[in-house]
């Protein structure tokens, strides 16, 4: 046993279970102050899966690359009993926070502005190691297509990020975007299959995809670049998120809230590797919405991978493989050949 010792919840922990944060104190042997349970599994899902997070600002939250709390007490409390921690390193007593309503958004910077026909999206950089400054906000990277909503007179219209309108593909989506009741927008998101253990699966994906019946797809939207005849593109991102959040319920089984933690990137992203997730991004909280590839928005992934496409020939009438070549994605969303050989193994490299 790693730890032990009693919990007390902060407000009414029947109304947090229900609302998916349940807010509390731990009085342990290593672990003490605020702390939170969040449910990031959506309404559907066969697992209902939680995340611990240490609320951060009290007493006893430090960064992990200050204090690493399991690296330094790894031993079992009843083989070495260490007696509560707030008796042996007492900090004061942790505020008890209220429940205030959620800040009013900044939209100082939105401009009125008929809604374009049609709009690039803003492409993440991928990134080596997390940001390790704060003023990030961090939600998940879900392995999935980009998605991007045209709302117009009320109609939703669901546009690929090579700009191909996908509609026709998903007509019952599109129909759970307009029953979010917006009249006018451009949203961006990701379009998705859960697995059974509640992680996105590309493979289901591309396979509902081409059925008539794809009911399984789910929309995670994260941001809101127009809204209701309003340019927000210079809105920072938080307050455009919070006029996002606004529009959505937690009735909606298909279309969601892209849900983001108060969590280091570092820390979240350890996390969603652990829970099998593709990884996470980090943007930053005052960043506007920018077209093309920018680096206010890092992807940070569990593990790296590349796309590449493999052609081969053979001479008519033979069955032998011939030669090859292999191409490959570059850093600029482009394509370009890397390598050519035959089928005995030889090969030259070329610029």
């Amino acid at each position: 046993m790693w730890d032990k010792g009693t919990w007390e919840p902060v407000g009414d922990p029947h109304d947090g279970m229900s609302n998916g944060k349940l807010l509390f104190k731990l009085h342990g042997q290593k672990l003490a102050g605020l702390w939170e349970l969040v449910r990031i599994s959506k309404p559907g899902d066969k697992q209902d899966q939680w995340m611990l997070f240490k609320k951060r600002g009290d007493a006893w939250a430090r960064p992990r690359a200050e204090y690493d709390v399991v690296a330094a007490l790894p031993d079992s409390v009843v083989e070495r009993p260490l007696g509560p921690i707030e008796e042996r390193e007492p900090r004061g007593a942790v505020s008890q926070p209220g429940r205030p309503e959620e800040v009013p958004p900044d939209l100082s910077a939105a401009v009125k502005a008929a809604l374009p026909r049609t709009l690039e999206p803003q492409l993440a950089t991928l990134a080596s190691t997390p940001p390790s400054d704060s003023g990030w906000v961090v939600d998940a990277k879900y392995d999935g297509y980009r998605v991007m909503t045209r709302i117009e007179a009320g109609e939703a219209r669901l546009i690929t990020r090579g700009g191909h309108d996908w509609t026709p593909k998903m007509p019952s989506l599109a129909a759970a975007v307009e029953a979010l009741g917006i009249k006018s927008g451009w949203l961006d998101g990701e379009i998705v299959v859960m697995s059974a253990q509640g992680v996105p699966n590309f493979n289901a994906l591309q396979n509902a995809i081409d059925k008539s019946q794809n009911e399984d797809i789910q929309y995670f939207v994260f941001d809101a670049p127009f809204l209701e005849g309003l340019d927000l593109r210079k809105v920072p991102l938080w307050s455009r998120r919070v006029a996002l959040k606004k529009l959505f319920s937690e009735d909606q089984p298909r279309v969601h809230f892209s849900q983001d933690f108060e969590l280091p990137p570092a820390q979240m992203l350890e996390a969603a590797c652990r829970m099998g997730l593709e990884g996470v991004m980090a943007k930053r909280r005052d960043s506007t919405y920018v077209s093309g590839r920018t680096e206010t928005w890092l992807k940070l992934k569990c593990s790296l991978r590349q796309e590449f496409v493999v052609i081969g020939f053979t001479d008519l009438g033979c069955c032998r493989f011939h030669r090859h070549l292999v191409k490959v994605e570059n850093e600029t969303g482009g394509w370009s050949w890397e390598q050519e050989g035959n089928s005995a193994g030889s090969s030259s490299l070329r610029p």
